[in-house]
């Protein structure tokens, strides 16, 4: 096909064609790993929790640790702040006087003042009785308070020998009250009606309640004489309610191995204090936010077995029972590539646990991930692989403790691919790992330059063969005048 003069150049070009289809530059970098390790277990000293089991991944699914107290209670007390109705008592003196700041008789300093300021009853009938019902201040608890009960009380006393009856009672809305009675003396006397519960629906306190709390006094006549006098000088209301609420609890984690263990948190919380202390081998570590972002915590390395403590900021005061609510409550650990070392375990490198191998090829990256052997007891039961973030497949076993794939992919001329592969354990547990692979196709420019090259050389090979051919005879006949003439000669004598 070459002409004589263009053959050494043919056998040039074949030479370095089969050098360009052979020759290809793959560079495989050393990748990164991130682990992740769920809780195995949890141990709540403070509060309660609905379970750990959706604290996984961030996928909407929750769960709910709830503030407890360790029993701490705190008494409020709460005057009387208006009269209501009925109003059937006698306000007697002082800064009660007529017609009708009953409540201020009742409502003055935290003892009683004697006969200073009082109401009065002064029946004459027997079995008939006076009512006065008051407003009670608005103690501004602020939302979540948990009363524990209220105890309305009152200083009475009546002024003869015959007998008399005192009725307090709390009452919430309207008909429905537990009235306490109690016989009087002659002398004043602090008289109480706890409530432990609300009688009008026999449920808890709550603020909705208190906020239409009303005190209700009635004394009563058991015995004539016409002139008997009943006083009561100062009344109020206890509120108690829970104190120190607080969450404290351990989240364990099992089988944890890797550098850089981090703490990460999604979560939210209706208390004030919006972080939660963080606390690693009973050393306060810091704080983490439970503000509804995903956030992180740097924790000391370690493997095995992971106790990570967790409590409220505020853990005496705090009357409001608040919640916390978590989508993601996890242990990270990043793995380096490569590395030297052994032994069993893989010591606080966790990457030497596996074998993650990516060759690129021309329209394909092959992957090998393997499990080594000394991992007593752990199995990959499947692995799921992508490529540049994007869906590239399953793997498949080969063997126990490996496994495979043949990601497509074409690069041209060349690019960074990102594999990374989701590995899942016979434990639970899951593990991704990420390599970054360069897969170099630029050889095929070289392979398409020297094709085309070789097919242009080779039509002007051709094309000047032709040329040459063409102008032969012209070149004769300029060497040999006479040839023209006896070429005439010749052919007629053949046709003679």
């Amino acid at each position: 096909m070459c002409e004589p003069g263009l053959r050494d150049f043919c056998r040039k070009l074949i030479v370095y064609s089969v050098v360009a289809v052979v020759v290809m530059l793959v560079l495989v970098p050393a990748g990164l790993a991130a682990s992740e390790w769920y809780v195995a277990s949890e141990t709540m000293t403070t509060g309660t929790s609905d379970g750990f089991a959706n604290e996984n991944q961030d996928d909407g699914n929750v769960n709910v640790k709830t503030e407890a107290t360790p029993g701490t209670t705190v008494d409020r007390f709460a005057k009387l702040n208006g009269n209501s109705v009925p109003l059937e008592f006698e306000a007697m003196g002082g800064i009660c006087g007529p017609p009708v700041a009953h409540w201020k008789c009742l409502s003055g300093s935290a003892e009683s003042d004697g006969d200073g300021s009082y109401i009065a009853s002064t029946l004459n009938d027997a079995d008939s009785f006076d009512e006065d019902v008051y407003t009670i201040e608005d103690l501004g608890l602020p939302a979540g308070t948990v009363v524990m009960s209220i105890s309305l009380f009152a200083w009475v006393k009546r002024n003869d020998t015959n007998g008399a009856l005192l009725q307090i009672a709390p009452v919430s809305t309207g008909a429905c009250s537990a009235y306490t009675s109690s016989p009087l003396t002659t002398s004043y006397a602090n008289y109480s009606s706890p409530g432990w519960i609300n009688s009008c629906d026999g449920d808890a306190w709550s603020l909705a309640d208190l906020a239409s709390l009303k005190f209700s006094l009635i004394m009563m006549r058991l015995t004539p004489p016409q002139t008997a006098l009943v006083a009561a000088t100062y009344a109020g209301v206890i509120i108690t309610t829970w104190s120190d609420y607080a969450l404290d609890w351990l989240s364990e984690y099992n089988n944890v191995a890797g550098i850089s263990m981090t703490l990460v948190v999604e979560c939210t919380t209706t208390d004030a204090d919006t972080d939660l202390n963080v606390l690693y081998l009973a050393v306060n570590r810091g704080t983490i936010s439970c503000d509804g972002a995903r956030n992180s915590f740097a924790l000391p390395t370690d493997v095995g077995t992971i106790q990570v403590q967790l409590t409220s900021i505020t853990t005496t005061g705090d009357t409001t029972q608040s919640t916390v609510t978590f989508d993601v409550l996890i242990l990270e650990t990043a793995l380096g590539g490569g590395g030297g070392g052994g032994g069993g375990g893989g010591g606080d490198n966790p990457s030497l646990l596996f074998d993650f191998v990516c060759v690129p090829q021309v329209r394909t990256i092959d992957c090998d991930i393997a499990l080594k052997n000394y991992v007593p007891g752990l199995e990959m039961s499947r692995t799921t692989w992508y490529l540049d973030d994007v869906y590239a497949g399953e793997g498949h076993s080969t063997g126990n403790l490996s496994h495979a794939v043949s990601v497509a992919s074409f690069a041209f001329p060349s690019a960074n691919r990102t594999v990374d592969v989701w590995i899942y354990f016979s434990n639970g547990q899951k593990v991704v790992l990420e390599k970054g692979v360069f897969q170099d196709n630029s050889w095929l420019l070289l392979l398409i330059f020297f094709v085309v090259l070789m097919v242009l050389l080779v039509v002007i090979a051709f094309a000047l063969k032709r040329r040459a051919r063409r102008q032969r005879p012209v070149a004769v006949r300029r060497q040999d005048p006479h040839a023209e003439a006896r070429a005439r000669i010749i052919e007629g004598t053949r046709r003679r």
